[in-house]
């Protein structure tokens, strides 16, 4: 018996580009449910819908880009389709949000522009910026009409997280022992125990810690970005 070995790897692939934009999805949605200890889907409104199907179409181009190494034809149809319910609902939404959303969309483009030079550092933690704060605050500001200061401290722990995992995509870098990695792992794990959940915080850098050791393995398999999503919504939790 014979495997295709590609047809393999692709359906890895999906598998970790769907789950992973399900639990980026949720994480997303879950960070405000948590801050403002309300459910931010409690009331399905044309706006609530329309920032969902952002929020996934968004989740599902972040996983597409890393898996298929910033080089897919595929990359700007797909943006140009989540911002599609952005547009319809444009009226409801504020122009401020609008280009907010359109921010991280030309920002997963550019980063996907060899000629910008993106795929450093400077465009890991920028890119890293933009996938944590984007959705939530147009999340927030869509439901309060004003954004608090406060929810930023919130974020550093998920930036310094995201900047992590998507490190080995930017710089290419797939082993554990780096200083980039090792640097990166050190900041989320102070950033963690600045929540105010010890318990959750102990598992999310016990989570992160086995993540990092078993980095090549994680990638290799695709299970990586699924791991990621996963210690987003236990970090999520531990607000």
């Amino acid at each position: 018996m014979k495997f295709n070995l590609g047809s393999l790897n692709k359906q890895k692939k999906l598998r970790e580009m769907l789950i992973y934009c399900f639990l980026e999805t949720t994480a997303w949605w879950l960070i405000i449910s948590r801050f403002t200890g309300a459910n931010p889907l409690s009331s399905l409104t044309t706006r609530t819908v329309s920032l969902m199907t952002f929020s996934l179409i968004s989740a599902f181009l972040i996983a597409f880009i890393m898996d298929t190494n910033f080089s897919s034809n595929l990359i700007l149809p797909i943006g140009i389709i989540g911002l599609i319910p952005i547009i319809l609902d444009i009226e409801k939404l504020t122009f401020p949000i609008f280009g907010l959303l359109l921010l991280l969309i030309i920002g997963l483009f550019a980063s996907c522009i060899p000629q910008l030079q993106l795929q450093n550092y400077f465009g890991l933690l920028t890119i890293s910026l933009l996938v944590v704060a984007v959705v939530p605050i147009t999340i927030y500001y869509g439901q309060y009409h004003y954004f608090p200061n406060a929810l930023f401290t919130s974020f550093i722990a998920f930036w310094f997280l995201t900047a992590f995992f998507l490190e080995p995509y930017f710089t290419k870098k797939t082993q554990s022992i780096s200083i980039t990695s090792i640097v990166l792992l050190g900041a989320t794990v102070v950033a963690i125990f600045f929540l105010s959940h010890i318990f959750l915080a102990f598992v999310s850098v016990i989570l992160l810690l086995v993540s990092w050791y078993a980095k090549p393995l994680l990638l290799k398999s695709h299970w990586w970005l699924i791991i990621f999503g996963i210690l987003q919504i236990i970090i999520s939790f531990a607000l």
